[in-house]
């Protein structure tokens, strides 16, 4: 059983998930937030999902915590509650405002892990008009019938990676390239390290700096001159 729940304590809203299930041994508790943690076996996730999670809340002045023992585990969120009269910080301002559909720019998001993809997603759907592909090949199919003014794509994925997918896109849609950023996690093998100076093309690190994140896929809509994070 899974129960959700959301309350507001004095200036703080607090959500919980909580699960009756057999819980999470203390030694992997302390480390489930760690970058690239995971008890899932090798190429079954990166291990990125929750510290994504609580990259995100921190950028917004919150915390995420858990705690477990056997037969139950509680994820608690902690967030300032909204105070009207009270300004909104850089990073409420970058999310909160919505613009009109034929405003919204058109952002592909390619990333194997469907919860990351979905993550962001979510985040930016208030100022793009979104498309998520769990592969690259997906990813090359909708981009054979589609254009997209910037596309956020995991470096490493099975299958076709995304070095692979750069490439092929010279010969199905070369404009494409131009609005690629890469998305890269932890240390790089050498080849990636060499592709990614070679194609010159902006990444970003999991996990991401939030508003960074917001002003480079920015720049890359607007053709202003790119950084990596």
């Amino acid at each position: 059983i899974i129960i959700v729940s959301v309350r507001r304590l004095g200036a703080q809203a607090i959500a919980t998930v909580s699960d009756n299930g057999p819980g999470i041994p203390e030694e992997q508790a302390s480390k489930v937030f760690e970058p690239f943690f995971s008890t899932k076996p090798p190429g079954l996730g990166t291990g990125l999902g929750l510290s994504i999670c609580r990259s995100i809340v921190e950028t917004f002045g919150g915390r995420i915590e858990v705690t477990s023992v056997p037969g139950h585990t509680e994820f608690r969120v902690q967030l300032p509650a909204i105070d009207e009269t009270a300004p909104l910080s850089a990073a409420t301002q970058a999310f909160q405002s919505e613009l009109p559909e034929t405003l919204r720019g058109r952002l592909l998001i390619v990333d194997d892990e469907s919860s990351v993809a979905t993550m962001l997603g979510r985040i930016f759907e208030t100022q793009y008009s979104i498309a998520i592909c769990t592969s690259a090949e997906d990813a090359l199919t909708e981009l054979s019938s589609r254009e997209f003014d910037v596309i956020l794509c995991d470096v490493m994925m099975p299958g076709m990676n995304g070095m692979a997918l750069y490439d092929e896109l010279q010969h199905q849609a070369p404009q494409a390239r131009e609005r690629i950023v890469f998305m890269t996690g932890g240390a790089l093998l050498p080849e990636v390290d060499e592709f990614l100076s070679r194609v010159g093309r902006p990444r970003v690190e999991k996990p991401f700096d939030l508003p960074k994140l917001h002003s480079l896929l920015l720049q890359v809509v607007t053709g202003e001159p790119l950084s990596d994070l």
